[in-house]
């Protein structure tokens, strides 16, 4: 099959497998379309690689997940699939995570069959922290609020230098008072 037959053989057949996942239902003002239906792949933890692949079999012709990309992208416009994929990786960090659980909670009877497991498991939940890393994510990010004009009141009211209070390892020879609020490096 070349470019056009191709293209049009994957839309008719990812259009057969959306209506036979979600039906033909005339009443719905909203229609499910074939990126529905991709989608829906993607929230239950499948890749594009195997849709590539089944369909790929099925159509007896060369699908890899770029050119679905692309197909999908001609029909439905870039940004709608891009933000369409990335909603259903988001919705699928959860099946990630399951799945990492139930990979874990099998039985092992081998030390390969436990670090493959836990290999499997670990790559779900790296998927699961990458795709939604606002839940599964661990958070780095030290934040640190500092309000000077308290710093320089508790130093007042101590009866000390601001820059004994700010700085109380380093000498107060290295540093120098601006304005009583800016500690300025002389070194």
């Amino acid at each position: 099959m070349a470019g056009h037959a191709r293209r049009d053989a994957i839309m008719l057949e990812l259009s057969r497998r959306m209506l036979e996942t979600f039906g033909a239902d005339d009443d719905n003002e909203v229609q499910p379309t074939t990126l529905d239906y991709v989608c829906n792949w993607l929230e239950n933890g499948k890749t594009l690689k195997s849709l590539a692949s089944e369909l790929d079999a099925k159509l007896h012709a060369e699908v890899s997940p770029a050119m679905l990309q692309r197909v999908l992208e001609r029909k439905h416009g870039e940004d709608i699939v891009v933000q369409g994929f990335d909603a259903a990786r988001t919705r699928a960090s959860h099946q990630y995570a399951e799945d990492a659980l139930a990979i874990v909670d099998a039985p092992a009877d081998t030390q390969v069959e436990v670090s493959r497991a836990a290999s499997r498991a670990r790559s779900r939940q790296w998927l699961a922290e990458k795709y939604n890393a606002r839940q599964f994510g661990s958070s780095k990010d030290v934040q640190v609020a500092i309000n000077i004009g308290s710093l320089h009141l508790a130093a007042l009211q101590a009866g000390k230098p601001l820059s004994q209070v700010l700085l109380p390892s380093i000498h107060a020879s290295s540093i120098a008072l601006v304005d009583d609020a800016q500690v300025i490096d002389t070194q």
